[in-house]
Protein backbone atom coordinates (compact mmCIF):
# COMPACT_ATOMS: atom_id res chain seq x y z
CA UNK A 1 0.00 0.00 0.00
CA UNK A 2 2.47 2.74 1.06
CA UNK A 3 5.07 1.23 -1.81
CA UNK A 4 2.50 3.15 -4.18
CA UNK A 5 0.63 5.64 -2.32
CA UNK A 6 2.91 7.58 -0.27
CA UNK A 7 1.32 10.33 2.29
CA UNK A 8 2.01 13.19 0.05
CA UNK A 9 -0.10 11.62 -2.54
CA UNK A 10 -3.06 11.08 -0.13
CA UNK A 11 -2.65 14.71 0.99
CA UNK A 12 -2.69 15.70 -3.11
CA UNK A 13 -5.59 13.89 -3.49
CA UNK A 14 -7.87 15.18 -0.75
CA UNK A 15 -10.48 13.12 -1.84
CA UNK A 16 -12.51 10.77 0.93
CA UNK A 17 -14.23 8.94 -2.03
CA UNK A 18 -10.69 7.59 -3.36
CA UNK A 19 -10.49 4.43 -1.19
CA UNK A 20 -6.91 3.66 -1.83
CA UNK A 21 -6.16 6.78 -0.86
CA UNK A 22 -8.14 6.85 2.22
CA UNK A 23 -7.09 3.66 3.37
CA UNK A 24 -3.67 4.43 2.87
CA UNK A 25 -4.35 7.25 5.52
CA UNK A 26 -6.45 5.46 7.64
CA UNK A 27 -3.16 3.10 8.24
CA UNK A 28 -0.87 6.02 8.96
CA UNK A 29 -3.30 7.44 10.87
CA UNK A 30 -3.85 4.33 13.15
CA UNK A 31 -0.10 4.43 13.98
CA UNK A 32 -0.09 7.65 15.44
CA UNK A 33 -2.96 7.63 17.62
CA UNK A 34 -1.35 7.06 20.71
CA UNK A 35 1.09 9.97 20.11
CA UNK A 36 -1.76 12.37 19.32
CA UNK A 37 -3.75 11.25 22.30
CA UNK A 38 -1.14 12.21 24.67
CA UNK A 39 -0.36 14.98 23.06
CA UNK A 40 -4.05 16.26 23.38
CA UNK A 41 -3.88 14.36 27.19
CA UNK A 42 -0.93 16.90 27.79
CA UNK A 43 -2.79 19.82 26.51
CA UNK A 44 -6.35 19.03 28.27
CA UNK A 45 -6.45 16.99 31.96
CA UNK A 46 -9.97 15.72 31.37
CA UNK A 47 -9.36 12.44 29.98
CA UNK A 48 -12.70 12.25 28.71
CA UNK A 49 -12.50 15.28 26.70
CA UNK A 50 -9.22 14.45 25.41
CA UNK A 51 -10.42 11.01 24.20
CA UNK A 52 -13.60 13.02 22.51
CA UNK A 53 -10.89 15.54 21.13
CA UNK A 54 -8.90 12.76 19.71
CA UNK A 55 -11.75 10.76 18.18
CA UNK A 56 -13.58 14.07 16.48
CA UNK A 57 -10.21 14.78 15.24
CA UNK A 58 -9.49 11.42 13.19
CA UNK A 59 -12.90 11.62 12.07
CA UNK A 60 -12.66 15.45 10.22
CA UNK A 61 -9.14 13.87 8.82
CA UNK A 62 -10.92 11.13 7.53
CA UNK A 63 -13.38 13.00 5.93
CA UNK A 64 -11.11 14.83 3.99
CA UNK A 65 -12.26 18.60 5.59
CA UNK A 66 -8.62 19.14 6.84
CA UNK A 67 -6.66 17.80 3.60
CA UNK A 68 -7.63 21.21 2.24
CA UNK A 69 -6.04 23.31 5.33
CA UNK A 70 -2.69 21.98 5.24
CA UNK A 71 0.48 22.57 3.06
CA UNK A 72 1.93 19.62 1.68
CA UNK A 73 5.42 21.34 0.61
CA UNK A 74 6.11 20.88 4.69
CA UNK A 75 6.85 17.41 3.67
CA UNK A 76 6.52 15.20 7.09
CA UNK A 77 3.91 13.58 8.01
CA UNK A 78 4.26 14.08 11.74
CA UNK A 79 4.45 17.80 10.92
CA UNK A 80 0.90 17.67 9.02
CA UNK A 81 -0.35 15.65 12.06
CA UNK A 82 0.77 18.44 14.54
CA UNK A 83 -0.85 21.02 12.46
CA UNK A 84 -4.01 19.34 11.30
CA UNK A 85 -3.96 19.04 15.38
CA UNK A 86 -3.38 22.41 16.90
CA UNK A 87 -6.14 23.40 13.74
CA UNK A 88 -8.67 20.97 15.05
CA UNK A 89 -8.12 21.87 18.71
CA UNK A 90 -8.11 26.01 17.99
CA UNK A 91 -11.55 25.53 16.10
CA UNK A 92 -13.03 23.21 18.45
CA UNK A 93 -12.47 25.90 21.61
CA UNK A 94 -13.89 28.49 19.49
CA UNK A 95 -16.87 26.97 18.47
CA UNK A 96 -17.55 25.54 22.53
CA UNK A 97 -19.49 22.44 21.16
CA UNK A 98 -20.00 19.31 23.00
CA UNK A 99 -18.57 16.38 21.70
CA UNK A 100 -21.13 12.88 21.96
CA UNK A 101 -17.94 10.34 23.16
CA UNK A 102 -17.44 7.47 20.77
CA UNK A 103 -17.52 8.15 17.16
CA UNK A 104 -18.40 6.34 13.97
CA UNK A 105 -14.64 5.68 13.55
CA UNK A 106 -12.58 4.43 15.97
CA UNK A 107 -8.82 3.21 14.25
CA UNK A 108 -7.59 1.47 17.29
CA UNK A 109 -8.30 0.54 20.62
CA UNK A 110 -7.01 3.04 23.97
CA UNK A 111 -6.04 1.45 26.56
CA UNK A 112 -6.56 5.00 28.85
CA UNK A 113 -5.63 3.62 32.15
CA UNK A 114 -2.16 3.10 30.69
CA UNK A 115 -1.81 6.25 28.71
CA UNK A 116 -3.30 8.34 31.74
CA UNK A 117 -0.16 7.16 33.65
CA UNK A 118 2.15 7.66 31.22
CA UNK A 119 0.91 11.15 31.01
CA UNK A 120 1.33 11.53 34.72
CA UNK A 121 4.65 10.28 34.66
CA UNK A 122 6.01 12.76 31.95
CA UNK A 123 5.09 16.09 34.07
CA UNK A 124 8.55 17.58 32.92
CA UNK A 125 7.86 17.32 29.47
CA UNK A 126 5.82 19.49 26.90
CA UNK A 127 3.22 18.25 24.71
CA UNK A 128 5.09 18.91 21.14
CA UNK A 129 8.19 16.54 23.73
CA UNK A 130 5.86 14.03 24.41
CA UNK A 131 4.38 13.82 20.77
CA UNK A 132 7.59 13.65 19.22
CA UNK A 133 8.79 10.88 22.01
CA UNK A 134 5.83 8.59 21.16
CA UNK A 135 5.89 9.25 17.73
CA UNK A 136 10.01 7.59 17.36
CA UNK A 137 8.86 5.06 19.77
CA UNK A 138 6.02 4.29 16.81
CA UNK A 139 8.32 4.35 14.46
CA UNK A 140 10.78 1.82 16.26
CA UNK A 141 7.87 -0.46 17.33
CA UNK A 142 6.71 -0.79 13.52
CA UNK A 143 10.31 -1.38 12.53
CA UNK A 144 10.56 -4.31 15.23
CA UNK A 145 6.91 -5.25 13.84
CA UNK A 146 8.20 -6.15 10.37
CA UNK A 147 11.33 -7.62 11.06
CA UNK A 148 9.58 -9.77 13.01
CA UNK A 149 7.28 -10.58 10.51
CA UNK A 150 10.01 -11.01 7.82
CA UNK A 151 11.91 -13.82 10.17
CA UNK A 152 8.35 -15.97 10.71
CA UNK A 153 8.11 -16.00 7.29
CA UNK A 154 11.55 -17.54 6.90
CA UNK A 155 10.94 -20.05 10.11
CA UNK A 156 13.83 -17.89 11.84
CA UNK A 157 11.15 -17.12 14.66
CA UNK A 158 12.90 -18.83 17.11
CA UNK A 159 16.43 -17.14 16.00
CA UNK A 160 14.76 -14.03 16.08
CA UNK A 161 13.62 -14.26 19.64
CA UNK A 162 17.03 -15.14 20.69
CA UNK A 163 18.69 -12.40 18.95
CA UNK A 164 16.68 -9.35 18.80
CA UNK A 165 17.85 -8.39 22.33
CA UNK A 166 21.14 -7.98 20.40
CA UNK A 167 19.40 -4.82 18.69
CA UNK A 168 18.24 -3.00 21.53
CA UNK A 169 20.80 -3.75 24.04
CA UNK A 170 22.97 -6.22 25.21
CA UNK A 171 21.05 -9.25 24.15
CA UNK A 172 19.93 -11.73 26.52
CA UNK A 173 21.52 -12.85 29.87
CA UNK A 174 25.18 -14.04 29.04
CA UNK A 175 25.52 -12.22 26.18
CA UNK A 176 26.70 -14.21 23.04
CA UNK A 177 28.25 -17.14 24.96
CA UNK A 178 24.34 -18.00 26.08
CA UNK A 179 22.79 -17.41 22.57
CA UNK A 180 25.14 -19.79 21.27
CA UNK A 181 23.68 -22.16 23.37
CA UNK A 182 20.30 -21.40 22.90
CA UNK A 183 20.78 -21.41 19.49
CA UNK A 184 23.68 -24.41 18.73
CA UNK A 185 25.77 -22.25 16.49
CA UNK A 186 29.14 -21.37 16.74
CA UNK A 187 30.06 -17.52 17.61
CA UNK A 188 31.01 -15.93 14.24
CA UNK A 189 28.02 -17.71 12.95
CA UNK A 190 25.89 -15.93 15.88
CA UNK A 191 27.42 -12.49 15.56
CA UNK A 192 27.10 -12.89 11.36
CA UNK A 193 23.83 -13.43 12.09
CA UNK A 194 23.19 -10.58 14.76
CA UNK A 195 25.31 -8.09 12.04
CA UNK A 196 22.72 -8.88 9.21
CA UNK A 197 19.47 -8.18 11.51
CA UNK A 198 21.04 -5.00 12.15
CA UNK A 199 21.18 -3.84 9.03
CA UNK A 200 18.08 -5.63 8.30
CA UNK A 201 16.59 -3.24 10.71
CA UNK A 202 17.94 -0.55 9.51
CA UNK A 203 16.93 -1.03 5.85
CA UNK A 204 13.32 -0.99 7.17
CA UNK A 205 13.49 1.86 9.71
CA UNK A 206 14.39 4.11 6.95
CA UNK A 207 11.39 2.62 4.95
CA UNK A 208 9.67 3.37 7.69
CA UNK A 209 10.79 6.94 7.89
CA UNK A 210 10.49 7.18 3.99
CA UNK A 211 6.79 6.89 4.39
CA UNK A 212 6.21 9.81 6.41
CA UNK A 213 8.53 12.70 4.18
CA UNK A 214 7.82 14.05 1.01
CA UNK A 215 11.61 13.03 -0.72
CA UNK A 216 14.93 11.15 0.42
CA UNK A 217 16.71 13.52 1.09
CA UNK A 218 14.69 14.23 3.92
CA UNK A 219 15.14 10.40 5.50
CA UNK A 220 18.69 11.34 7.30
CA UNK A 221 17.18 14.59 9.14
CA UNK A 222 14.54 12.39 10.48
CA UNK A 223 16.38 9.76 11.64
CA UNK A 224 18.50 12.37 13.48
CA UNK A 225 15.52 14.01 15.02
CA UNK A 226 13.84 10.64 16.06
CA UNK A 227 16.86 9.75 17.84
CA UNK A 228 16.79 13.58 19.46
CA UNK A 229 13.38 12.47 20.37
CA UNK A 230 14.13 9.74 22.30
CA UNK A 231 16.50 11.33 24.65
CA UNK A 232 13.72 13.49 26.25
CA UNK A 233 13.01 12.18 29.31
Amino acid sequence: MFDSTPWTEVLAAGDSNNMSRRSALETLCAAYWRPLHLYIRRKIRDPHLAQDLTQSFFERLLSGKLLKLVDPARGRFRTFLMQSLDWHLANEYRESRALKRGGQIQLMPLDLSQQDSVVADDGNLTPDQIFEREWALTLLNLTMQRLMAEQAELNKAHQFDVLKGFLTGDGPSGGYSAACEQLQISEPALRMAVSRLRSRYRELLREEILRTVASGEDVEDEIRHLFLALTFR
